[in-house]
């Protein structure tokens, strides 16, 4: 007999791979199990904003035959348990902090493209100079952390998080240059 992941855990170890619609459809499901084990699928594809042909695409990417395949695991994994595959944390005191950090390592596990990360260090070795902006909060940070490690691995960087030095170091930017720009929040309020 072969041994066959259950339907959540192969829609969690997918979701970064999925398209912006299927992401649509598999956040659904993972937000309401039973829901989307139960519902027809015009009503899934009506909730996700999809059409019925995406919920079918769906299913089939995740190497289901059709939706009914589909709805008929995501009631197996509900028969199973939810405390098994659904295993969410109390995220509360040290074991919460504990447990959160693990997941987010966990994810960006998954999202790690080796041949990308390759590409970085290359860069990153090859560079004349390395430039890491950050400004505001936990982006100042980062910046800094990053200087203090590549310094330590002998290569030339430079951590900035003022906004009028960042547009003068950006200028003298040439091709053998690697920026690196860190943004938390993704916003800034420019007060100059």
């Amino acid at each position: 007999m072969a041994y066959s992941i259950d339907i959540i855990s192969c829609i969690t170890d997918r979701f970064l791979e999925l398209t912006v619609t299927e992401k649509r459809i598999a956040q659904f499901i993972l937000d309401d199990v039973a829901a989307a084990a139960e519902l027809p699928i015009a009503e899934i594809a009506r909730l996700t904003s999809t059409s019925q042909a995406s919920v079918t695409r769906f299913a089939r990417a995740l190497g289901c035959k059709d939706v009914r395949e589909l709805k008929m695991k995501l009631a197996q994994s509900l028969a199973v348990g939810q405390r098994f595959i659904l295993d969410v944390p109390d995220l509360e005191g040290v074991q919460g902090i504990y447990e959160s950090i693990i997941g987010v390592l966990e994810t960006n596990r998954r999202a790690l493209d080796i041949n990308a990360l390759k590409r970085a260090v290359t860069w990153l070795s090859d560079a004349r100079q390395i430039l890491a902006l950050g400004m505001g909060g936990g982006s100042t940070i980062c910046a800094q952390e990053i200087q203090y490690r590549l310094f330590r691995l002998g290569l030339p960087v430079v951590s900035q998080n003022d906004g009028l030095l960042v547009r003068m170091m950006s200028s003298a930017v040439t091709p053998k240059d690697v920026v690196i720009v860190l943004s938390l929040g993704g916003l800034y309020h420019r007060d100059y």
